[in-house]
């Protein structure tokens, strides 16, 4: 696992964790003390490396470490 990011979606916390050896984002929700898996983002480049939220976390970006593209996942889709 690489960098993990959040995002609040309908008012429930969301993480993100890059897997870069499997080129995958998995993607987990918190609505309680601990967390529930909801699915895997599989990368369209090469080693997804960083994440980050759109300021009003509509989108998560995914940075492609070694294919120099990005994946933008919107939020209202998990």
């Amino acid at each position: 696992m690489n960098h993990p990011n959040f995002a609040g979606i309908n008012g429930t916390v969301h993480s993100f964790v890059t897997v870069v050896a499997l080129h995958m984002t998995k993607v987990y929700t918190q609505p309680d003390p601990e967390p529930v898996y909801l699915t895997s983002i599989i990368a369209s480049g090469v080693k997804p490396h960083g994440l980050w939220p759109s300021s009003g976390n509509t989108h998560m970006y995914i940075f492609n470490e070694h294919s120099d593209t990005v994946d933008v996942l919107g939020l209202s889709t998990i």
